[in-house]
């Protein structure tokens, strides 16, 4: 069952405040999967002053992200522990110069991690959000393609890149499939947006497709969010993107699936 905002905050009187009382300060990326936020969070671990976490919320760890610190649900195996624990865990293990310490939270794994409140816990500690998003129609196609090829993420350094993109082949899509995804995704965020609405923290919206055509001008506005000074990220992003600049190159039913999008009310 999950815990209210009134409830938690009953937690925190007489402790002061948590997050204030620290010399750093919290913060979460929730977004939606296929939105650029692999790339986004490990372009903002890049910052000397900033240490951001990958999917910290899923039940099982992604070893190819090389992220050293352990999932929540691995940290919370052990019944005395709790989500406000995990966090001063974040807190204390992390870069010594770091300001502010973040994680990417998806949305599907909050409904599964209602019960350990990790919103409205870090709410209470004065966390600040980050809203990634991306055109619901592009991350279905993405999706699509990702789920028919196996191939999700690659970093830029993987010796093997260039030969398993080069094996990728174009892929049919299921159009009613396409269609109800990017219907869900739409769904999703307006429930992702009252649920900022009701946390009552400052929160940024930042956009996929501003990531692409203005990656330093993006993190820019967030280092500023934040409150951390510029800091020149990567030239490039340290993942690479798995599909073609162009997404429909890699969609065979191309023209068919825009029609069926275009006919759902999508701006292709």
């Amino acid at each position: 069952m999950a815990i209210s905002m009134d409830n938690l905050k009953s937690l925190f009187q007489g402790k002061g405040k948590r997050a204030t009382s620290s010399r750093r300060n919290l913060f979460a990326i929730l977004t939606l999967g296929r939105t650029g936020s692999t790339a986004l969070a490990a372009d903002l671990d890049s910052h000397p002053n900033i240490t951001c976490h990958q999917e910290m919320l899923r039940k099982e760890p992604r070893e190819a992200w090389g992220d050293q610190a352990p999932i929540a649900h691995a940290f919370l195996s052990d019944p005395s522990r709790s989500f406000d624990g995990y966090l001063d865990f974040l807190l204390e293990n992390c870069k010594s110069n770091a300001r502010t310490v973040g994680m990417k939270i998806l949305l599907n794994h909050l409904r599964e991690s209602e019960a350990i409140a990790p919103l409205e816990t870090m709410a209470c500690r004065d966390a600040r959000f980050i809203y990634l998003l991306r055109n619901p129609a592009a991350v279905s196609v993405s999706l699509g393609l990702a789920g028919a090829r196996s191939l999700f993420n690659i970093h830029r350094d993987d010796p093997q890149y260039a030969e398993v993109m080069a094996r990728q082949k174009r892929v049919v899509l299921d159009i009613d499939w396409v269609c109800h995804h990017a219907n869900s995704m739409n769904k999703s965020i307006r429930k992702g947006k009252k649920k900022l609405r009701k946390l009552r923290r400052p929160h940024l919206t930042v956009y996929y497709e501003n990531y692409i055509s203005d990656r330093v001008g993006m993190l820019r506005s967030i280092y500023k969010f934040l409150d951390v000074p510029f800091h020149q990220p990567p030239i490039e992003s340290s993942f690479q993107k798995v599909t073609s600049e162009n997404i429909w190159d890699d969609v065979q039913n191309a023209d068919a699936v825009r029609r069926a999008l275009i006919a759902e009310g999508f701006h292709i």
